[in-house]
């Protein structure tokens, strides 16, 4: 029996990607092999190099760095705040409101504390800005019942 040369590569080019269909088909199935089979390229990657690449830190560090990031927030904020005396109908949510009406950017408004009124900023720019709109009063009974009587 002859058989021309040109059936011989034929089929051995088939055998060939016979035999790769099938290995990817096993490395797919079984995932205890050392290697990760693309079907597309017929280069793999070892499991461990693409564990590295996903790799991030772990809880313990991110909270130990959060930890140290809000404490040096906490120390700034401190330096820049305002003290003004507050009347007794002055609620946190009417201080919000107020201060977002004149368009003071502040960072936190702890409670009020012995009628007092502390008002805390990320920087001295802000704090600056919020000194020149805030007067003494501000917060007295006088400018509380115009607010409330402005915003109904």
């Amino acid at each position: 029996m002859n058989i021309h040369f040109r059936h011989h590569i034929f089929n051995s080019i088939i055998n060939h990607f016979d035999q790769v269909n099938q290995t990817i088909s096993t490395a797919i199935i079984t995932p205890t092999s050392t290697s990760i089979a693309d079907p597309t390229s017929s280069l793999s990657l070892p499991s461990d190099q693409t564990k590295i690449n996903k790799k991030s830190k772990s809880r313990a560090v991110l909270d130990r760095k959060n930890k140290k990031r809000f404490e040096q927030l906490k120390l700034k904020r401190q330096q820049h705040t305002i003290k003004r005396k507050i009347h007794h109908q002055w609620t946190a949510v009417l201080i919000k409101e107020y201060l977002y009406s004149i368009h003071i950017k502040y960072s936190r408004i702890p409670p009020v504390y012995n009628k007092i009124l502390r008002i805390m900023f990320n920087n001295q720019h802000d704090q600056d800005i919020a000194a020149e709109q805030i007067g003494i009063d501000i917060f007295g009974e006088n400018h509380y019942q115009e607010f409330v009587n402005k915003s109904r």
